[in-house]
């Protein structure tokens, strides 16, 4: 008998059941009820698969949301703390600051400024603020989100309220008129030539003979011409002015400045107004013709050619010049020539005459000024015309608004909302203008006695009171610690400890411990950023002052003074420094450069200052948006505010390598010292001449604004080996 083999038994069991059941399925399926199976299942698979593609898609949805929010949440609470101080908790918005008045304002403004976009519903300000109160300004910020929308929804239109509301201006063709009466004084060499006879005796002949010699003699022949030299320098002068912001005619005298001059140095400048400058036209006629664009279309018949800013006309022309001889002294021959006894057939040749030296006598300048200009209407009347054309039950004040800061926002190439919290400043004591070249002198000696203290230059600790109070000692800026005070707003919760913390290091310096009293904020303060120094970076004698290494050497520093020192350590340091680095310290470094280029200069004893007194720089050193070309172009230079005529003065004693009119500087001198030169752009007056020694403090010539330029001042240059270079940073270091 065979054996039974149990194991092998179970294998072709399986075996078969398996193949039973694929023929079975297989049959099944192929039949109406397993194909409808295989449907159903098909469809139930798509139905899960789309179903967990759309719950992971909405997860990442609300991430992407979650992170947008809290980013533009974060842009709103910016804005507000830099407009008002420390209004926001840095942790996260202050529940109790709900019923802040800037808050309401500044919200209020948000959702009309969001109707407008056609985000939301307008709302009355008694409504937000009872809002804010319920819900809190965390909850508030919230809704403060979509800029983007409101950006790209506004550009399409700005683009068309742009090319509607070009400004327009009309100009008239004069000129400027210059007359120098110079002494010249002239010489040149004479040779006489004569015959001298004479008898002589002859001892061959035993007779006396008569005998001729030929003989020249040279002089120097002296005499001195007083000469008129007229020069006119063509000017265009702006008779009318249509912008979107207002409408003006301007009026014009004509004034003349006489200066006398001793030894070719001016003595006196004596100002007399000779006349009105009398248009033939009503310039309001170009006003009221909007649509005109250029100066033959306006309907104008004048005297005077006329052009405006779309005509092609040339701004700048070169000067015309003449001159004539109004008196000749005698002329007089050193040494005098007497011819010889017995002299016959004199006679003279002249040889070229030069001029040994050129003396000034007076300078009679005259010239067109502006004596006024007359506004027509009210500001944005022309705006607003255009705004009720397009719909007349437009809510005027804020239409415009969203426009003319919108358009800022796009010229720049920022989402700036911060004109939204505009009025924030009415409800804080905010300081006015100060000059942004030096630091005030009444604050001066205090931040150099603070850089004895502690070690940190003058100039830092001024660009950090400029940047947190503009120099204002009662600023008041409320926040969630309170209120932060004065020039370099310190918390008013911490003043006291922090003055006991001072004396306590300084036992022999006097103070006075009054949180209004300037010295005292600005070493309490000083003291506050010598500690973020301390802890945040070092011993202050560690940090590269001299150098540009301060510059990212002060980061952390800088983010515990603005932030708190805990607070800039324990909440995401690295990104609290780069949020720093970003936002609050470029205006402060930048302010802080200029204040250490412009001490540097003052204190450097090879170089004097090229104008007398307050050198208040408008524009400085680099790309700036042109005033006359309207583009981004390099500026090569600083420019520095001036009256008319106001002395401008050599910085190093130099070569005199140019001094006339030059293309878009108009009347300029260059000075040549070595490797550098000086240049002074759009003067009135020209007192040197080429190859001239000028030595330091020199007066060279007189501000004004020839050439391509918008209004009195000096355009400085420096340039070393023919390249332009920034003034404030090579004066104070220059030998």
């Amino acid at each position: 008998m065979y054996g039974f083999d149990r194991q092998k038994t179970k294998q072709v069991a399986k075996a078969y059941v398996k193949h039973k059941a694929k023929a079975a399925l297989i049959a099944f399926l192929k039949s109406p009820p397993g194909l409808i199976t295989i449907g159903v299942l098909l469809i139930i698979l798509l139905i899960i698969g789309s179903l967990q593609a759309f719950i992971e898609a909405g997860e990442i949805s609300n991430r992407l949301d979650d992170e947008h929010n809290q980013k533009l949440q974060k842009e709103v609470v910016d804005i507000a703390r830099e407009k008002s101080g420390s209004l926001l908790d840095y942790y996260g918005t202050d529940e109790d600051l709900a019923l802040n008045a800037a808050w309401i304002l500044s919200y209020y403004k948000y959702l009309q400024f969001m109707n407008k976009a056609d985000i939301t519903e307008a709302k009355d300000f008694d409504e937000v603020a009872k809002e804010m109160a319920k819900q809190g300004i965390k909850s508030a910020v919230n809704q403060i989100l979509p800029q983007w929308y409101i950006y790209n929804k506004l550009k399409g239109e700005l683009t068309n309220v742009a090319e509607r509301m070009k400004p327009r201006f009309l100009y008239i063709k004069t000129e400027r008129r210059t007359v120098t009466t110079k002494l010249l004084h002239y010489s040149m060499p004479r040779t006489y030539s004569y015959t001298v006879s004479k008898e002589v005796y002859n001892p061959e002949t035993g007779k006396y003979e008569t005998q001729t010699e030929n003989k020249n003699k040279t002089v120097t022949v002296k005499w001195t011409e007083k000469v008129e030299i007229t020069e006119t320098q063509p000017i265009w002068l702006i008779v009318a002015a249509d912008t979107i912001k207002q409408r003006y005619t301007f009026s014009y005298d004509i004034n003349e400045y006489k200066r006398t001059y001793q030894n070719s140095v001016p003595q006196k400048t004596q100002k007399t107004k000779s006349q009105d400058l009398k248009l033939d036209f009503d310039p309001k006629k170009f006003i009221e013709n909007k649509d005109c664009l250029h100066a033959s279309n306006s309907g104008i018949n004048s005297k005077f050619e006329l052009k405006t800013n779309f005509d092609s006309a040339e701004k700048e022309q070169k000067p015309s010049t003449s001159s004539k001889t109004v008196e000749t002294s005698p002329q007089t021959e050193e040494p005098a020539f007497s011819p010889e006894n017995g002299a016959s057939n004199v006679s003279h040749t002249d040889g070229e005459k030069k001029v040994e030296k050129e003396e000034i006598l007076q300078v009679v300048e005259t010239v067109p000024e502006l004596s006024n200009q007359n506004a027509i209407g009210k500001e944005y009347e022309r705006l607003e015309e255009m705004i009720l054309e397009d719909n007349p039950k437009e809510d005027i004040a804020l239409a415009r608004s969203m426009i003319v800061n919108s358009a800022l926002s796009f010229m720049s190439g920022t989402k700036d909302m911060s004109w939204v919290f505009s009025q924030i400043n009415d409800y804080m004591n905010v300081g006015g203008y100060v000059s942004s070249s030096y630091i005030p002198a009444q604050f001066l000696l205090m931040f150099q006695e603070a850089e004895k203290l502690f070690g940190i230059p003058y100039w830092f600790l001024g660009a950090i009171a400029y940047r947190e109070s503009s120099f204002n000692p009662q600023a008041r800026t409320p926040n969630s610690d309170g209120v932060a005070v004065g020039l370099m707003q310190v918390q008013q919760k911490y003043w006291n400890s922090r003055v006991e913390t001072f004396k306590n290091a300084f036992p022999d310096v006097t103070i006075t411990g009054d949180i209004n009293n300037p010295r005292d904020q600005v070493l309490i303060g000083s003291w506050t950023i010598y500690n973020c120094i301390k802890e945040m970076v070092g011993d202050p004698s560690s940090i590269d002052w001299q150098g540009d290494g301060w510059k990212e050497q002060v980061i952390p520093a800088l983010a515990g003074y603005w932030m708190g020192i805990g607070g800039a350590k324990k909440w995401d340091a690295p990104n609290n420094y780069a949020k720093t680095r970003s936002e609050y310290a470029p205006q402060l470094i930048a302010q802080a450069q200029l204040y250490k280029s412009v001490g540097e200069m003052l204190a450097n004893p090879e170089i004097a200052k090229p104008v007398a007194g307050d050198m208040n720089i408008t524009s400085p050193f680099g790309m700036r948006y042109h005033p006359i070309y309207k583009t981004w172009k390099m500026h090569t230079g600083i420019d520095i505010a001036t009256t008319y005529g106001q002395p401008v003065f050599a910085v190093k004693d130099s070569v005199v390598k140019f001094a006339g009119w030059m293309s878009g500087y108009g009347k300029v001198i260059i000075l040549q010292s070595g490797e550098y030169e000086f240049y002074y752009a759009h003067l009135a007056d020209i007192d040197v001449q080429v190859g001239q020694m000028v030595t330091k403090g020199q007066q060279i010539g007189g501000a004004d604004s020839t050439g391509n330029s918008t209004g009195n001042h000096l355009h400085f240059e420096v340039r070393i080996n023919g390249t332009p270079v920034d003034p404030l940073t090579v004066l104070g270091n220059l030998q």
